[in-house]
């Protein structure tokens, strides 16, 4: 009896056994690995952003219950409050105000800022947010192009106007008349938008002639999360209004 004779199609099929599987290891290489590094990136940017927001927060509670970041002893904690973040700046004793707790180190800039709005009736400044206090903590060399405080900088505001603690001293500056102590421009229209202009729902009120906002925001850079190309962390940024 002749043996059966094996087709050449089947005999080559049989040379090329598991050539899918390396064909297919080969394409999802090129094609999930740029995915898990895109998940990794975002999934540690999450986890950062979590914490910007929980030492925001917390800072804010602490700052509309009476807390003095501009003392020394409450600088430390909010460095204690960002454990993690890396947030550093220079150290100052309990006691020692300073409204500019800046350095060059550290991953991170926060702004704590408290502002006043004056109602239509309240002088020159009407209709307008005004400064009533800014401090700052943190590495200040972080502050250029996207990475700003929402409310701007007080720079029309003389140096020497501002008391130890970050307040605008109010015996050199009436509030409701001096245009120095404005917000800018592009920062009073945020404002006014946000808390002024009917809002919805309609159950939220707009502020009224001499209210005031405490506002903290933190910036955080995250590099450790970079791996070039696509794949850069511009970092973390959160705020929280009370």
């Amino acid at each position: 009896m002749t043996p059966k004779e094996v087709p050449a199609l089947q005999r080559r099929r049989k040379r090329q056994g598991g050539q899918e599987i390396l064909e297919f290891g080969l394409v999802a290489l090129c094609l999930y690995t740029p995915l898990l590094l895109g998940t990794f990136v975002v999934g540690m940017n999450l986890i950062k952003t979590i914490q910007a927001k929980n030492t925001t927060r917390d800072m804010a509670d602490m700052y509309i219950h009476g807390a003095d970041f501009s003392d020394g002893g409450y600088q430390t904690l909010a460095k204690e409050v960002g454990t993690g973040l890396n947030l550093q700046s220079p150290i100052y004793a309990a006691g020692t105000q300073t409204r500019d707790d800046t350095g060059t180190a550290g991953d991170g800039i926060i702004w704590v800022s408290k502002i006043m709005y004056v109602g239509t009736g309240g002088g020159s400044n009407a209709g307008n947010f005004v400064w009533v206090q800014r401090v700052r903590i943190g590495n200040k060399s972080l502050i250029a192009g996207s990475v700003a405080s929402i409310l701007g900088d007080p720079s029309s505001i003389p140096a020497g106007d501002f008391l130890p603690d970050g307040e605008v001293d109010s015996s050199l500056i009436d509030y409701r008349n001096n245009a120095n102590d404005k917000l800018g421009a592009s920062a009073q229209a945020t404002m006014i938008a946000m808390w002024i202009t009917p809002l919805s729902p309609a159950s939220r009120t707009a502020l009224v002639d001499g209210q005031v906002i405490y506002v903290v925001e933190g910036y955080f850079q995250t590099p450790q999360f970079s791996m070039g190309g696509a794949y850069n962390s511009s970092g973390v940024y959160a705020r929280y209004f009370f």
